[in-house]
Parts: structure tokens; C-alpha cells; sequence
């Protein structure tokens, strides 16, 4: 839509383009000044509204728009030291979560009166150790939660955490991944089935323990343990045969699962297992092409992501009548350029968007990241959360963004496996590879 068209539709389509990451900066400040609340809010949250706008959005007389230019990660850091003292709660909850917010506002806000504003404090990951440590200790049992999840919490504290009279404190003590291989040897004989789930998942996790979880009652400890990419082949291939499809559906999107078991993954009863198996990079090639065929438009959708597909299978299913699958195909490294010129022209949007940011596409431009550096991480924006990469000296890199936290492995498989119903893959593992390159360039790992 044009710019007029947008600012004389009805207000719930201006909340939608305010909202959407595409609308161009000029419309986006149009917006801003809205008559609608739900618009200016829309606008207070986009990433690619300019600073200036979000100053003033935060001064707004709504308190829910004021709320969303609190947790925009391009607020100015002053701009989010106000916003921290604002009258009403929820609006020093979203500062307390800001990425941007600095130290000693956090420091100030994790002794809110109000509890969710400490929550956010805890789950912070810029608030300060001696800080979480104290919220570790908070009455409020989701106040712990935060902190035990929090990659910055000491391992001590941890610890400590892990033996919780409160089962979801335990639980994200067990899904933390700094929390030390003993506790989450403890954390996998927990009586909790959530708890136990979280250990399944984490990748320290130790082997030996993961192949007793994937032997758990409950099933979905056995589906995180199928999802692990350190648990062993052969238990992969046990837990290939689940009786519940959700456990195969894991295993089936499994960068460690055999071929000759994701060839009879394929052929399994339940779609979304035939999904995984057709997003999962090391199906072999001939397979792919049957996925391709699948009734199933999710399968379809995700063998067009998938970067082994063939080429002239591709092609074919840039002609699919499902639009997601001709936008996967559109994102597809694969792709041929004739294909994407066509794919460029395509009647829905989403198809075309992806056709734009192929790099093989004639006239591609590709797009200026903008990242926040600090002593722990690097942070990117993604598709609709921001990505964390975290640098410590005693574990392996890993990687946060949205509820998801694990190795990379594990973000691959969920990008190409699972999360990819909404979005190009594609697009996800571009920002993924930037990520990667902007870490290793600042803490060379």
C-alpha cells in the first residue's frame, strides 16, 4: 500500500502497517502522530522507527504506548532512564527488560515495589551479578524464575536455584546453560516432569543422562532428548520409533540423526514429522525430491527451504499453489535466477519480500545490521525477537532469542525443522551467519 493509502484506511490497517517492519521511516513517523492509541503503540514498538519518533512516543499520554517505546531496543538510553520512573508499572517492566537500559537503572528497578518490573530486572541480561544474586532471594517465586534463567547468574547461585521449593524455578535452573553438569544430573531425577524436560534439553546436559531421559514416562522429555544434538545415535534411532509422534518429530529435525533414519522418517504417518524430516539438512537429496510431492503443504514448504534441494525441484515448487511454499523457494540460496526474477513478481507479498532479499537475486541490496555490543554478548535483531550470542570463558557459545535457548546446532534445526511455518528460513540463517561473523570478529570464538 501506498502512504496515503495507509494513513486514509481504517485505524485497525494503520495499526497493522505501523506495526509491520516493512513500512517505510516516513510513513512510520505519519503514524507516530496517529489519533488511535493502537497505532502510536504499533509505532512505539517497530525496530525501524527513528529515534527522534520514539522520543517523543515515550512522552505519550497513553501509558500502553509509552510501555512499547520502553521496550524498543532503539530508544536512547536517557529516554529509557525516564521511562523507569514512569507512574505506571507497566511501563517500568518493559524498561526493566530493555536490552539498552543501563546498569544502574536496572540496579534501581530490580527494587521496584512492583514484582513483574523485578521479574523483568532478573531476566535481564545486563543487570549487574551482586544484583542478581539479590533477586535470586525475592519472595516472589517469578522473580527467581527470571534469575534462574538468566545467563548471568553465578553458577553458586545456581546451584542454590536448582533446589527451589518452586518447580519453575528449578525448571529454568535446569535449562540454563551455565548451570553446572552435577545439578543437571540432580535436575533429570527431579519428580517435576518440567524440570526434567528442561534438562533434557539443555546442551550440557551429560550423555549418559541424556540416555536415560529418553527413556522418561513422559513424553515430552523424551521429545527434548530427541532434540538434543548430543544425544547419541543410537538412541536417536530408538527414539525415531516413539509411539508419540512428537518425540519422532524431534528426532526427525535431529542434525545427528542417521540418513537411513530419516529416510523412514520421511515415510512416518504424522506430518509434522515428515515436516521435520523435510527441513533437516542431511536428508539425503532423493528424499527431498518425494517431500516435495507431499500432500502436506508444511512438508512442501519445508523441502523448498531446504538447502539440499535440488534444483529443478525448486523450480517446481515455485509454482506451488501454497504461497509459503513459493516463498521458501523464493529465500532458497539454491535457486535459480530466472526463478527468482519470476518469484519477484509474484501476487503475495511474502513471496516477494523473500525473492528481494535472495542474494542472488538481480539488483539485491543487502541491508545495513545495526548490533549492541557489550563485555557478554552480541545482539542482532531477527525476524521477531532479538538474537543473543553469548561469549563465557567455561562453556561453549550459545545462543538466546525469544523463549529459545541452546547451541547452535539446536537453532539451526529449529530454523529449518520447525520454526519456518512463518518465516523464510532463509532469511533466519542470513542473520544467524552475520551473527556469527560480528561475534567471532569481537571475541574471536
Amino acid at each position: 500500500m501506498e502512504k496515503n493509502e495507509i494513513l486514509n484506511s481504517h485505524w485497525a490497517v494503520r495499526r497493522n502497517a505501523a506495526g509491520n517492519p516493512n513500512t517505510p521511516v516516513d510513513t512510520l513517523v505519519e503514524l507516530s502522530k496517529d489519533s488511535h492509541w493502537a497505532v502510536r503503540r504499533n509505532a512505539a514498538g517497530n525496530p525501524n522507527t527513528p529515534v527522534d519518533t520514539l522520543v517523543e512516543l515515550s512522552k505519550d499520554s497513553e501509558c500502553d504506548v509509552r510501555r512499547s517505546a520502553a521496550g524498543n531496543p532503539n530508544t536512547p538510553v536517557d529516554t529509557l532512564v525516564e521511562l523507569s520512573k514512569d507512574s505506571e508499572c507497566d511501563v517500568r517492566r518493559s524498561a526493566a527488560g530493555n536490552p539498552n537500559t543501563p546498569v544502574d537503572t536496572l540496579v534501581e528497578l530490580s527494587k521496584d515495589s512492583d514484582w513483574a518490573v523485578r521479574r523483568n530486572a532478573a531476566g535481564n541480561p545486563n543487570t549487574p551479578v551482586d544484583t542478581l544474586v539479590e533477586l535470586s532471594k525475592d519472595s516472589e517465586c517469578d522473580v527467581r524464575r527470571s534469575a534462574a534463567g538468566n545467563p548471568n547468574t553465578p553458577v553458586d547461585t545456581l546451584v542454590e536455584l536448582s533446589k527451589d521449593s518452586d518447580w519453575a524455578v528449578r525448571r529454568n535452573a535446569a535449562g540454563n546453560p551455565n548451570t553446572p553438569v552435577d545439578t543437571l544430573v540432580e535436575l533429570s531425577k527431579d519428580s517435576e516432569c518440567d524440570v526434567r524436560r528442561s534438562a533434557a534439553g539443555n546442551p550440557n546436559t551429560p550423555v549418559d543422562t541424556l540416555v536415560e531421559l529418553s527413556k522418561d514416562s513422559d513424553w515430552a522429555v523424551r521429545r527434548n532428548a530427541a532434540g538434543n544434538p548430543n544425544t547419541p545415535v543410537d538412541t536417536l534411532v530408538e527414539l525415531s520409533k516413539d509411539s508419540h509422534w512428537a518425540v519422532r518429530r524431534s528426532a526427525a529435525g535431529n542434525p545427528n540423526t542417521p540418513v537411513d533414519t530419516l529416510v523412514e522418517l520421511s515415510k512416518d504417518s504424522d506430518w509434522a514429522v515428515r515436516r521435520n524430516a523435510a527441513g533437516n539438512p542431511n536428508t539425503p537429496v532423493d528424499t527431498l525430491v518425494e517431500l516435495s510431492k507431499d500432500s502436506d503443504c508444511a512438508v512442501r514448504r519445508n523441502a523448498a527451504g531446504n538447502p539440499n534441494t535440488p534444483v529443478d525441484t525448486l523450480v517446481e515448487l515455485s509454482k506451488d499453489s501454497d504461497c509459503a511454499v513459493r516463498r521458501n523457494a523464493a529465500g532458497n540460496p539454491n535457486t535459480p535466477v530466472d526463478t527468482l526474477v519470476e518469484l519477484s513478481k509474484d501476487s503475495h507479498c511474502d513471496v516477494r519480500r523473500s525473492a528481494a532479499g535472495n542474494p542472488n537475486t538481480p539488483g539485491y541490496t543487502p541491508s545495513d545490521e545495526e548490533f549492541i555490543i557489550t563485555e557478554t554478548y552480541v545482539v542482532i535483531k531477527g525476524t521477531n525477537h532479538l538474537w543473543y550470542k553469548h561469549n563465557y570463558p567455561n562453556v561453549a557459545p550459545f545462543y538466546t532469542c525469544g523463549c529459545f535457548c541452546g547451541s547452535r546446532e539446536q537453532l539451526i534445526s529449529r530454523i529449518y525443522s520447525i520454526d519456518n511455518l512463518s518465516i523464510d528460513p532463509a532469511v533466519r540463517m542470513r542473520i544467524l551467519n552475520v551473527l556469527d561473523r560480528k561475534f567471532e570478529e569481537i571475541f574471536g570464538r
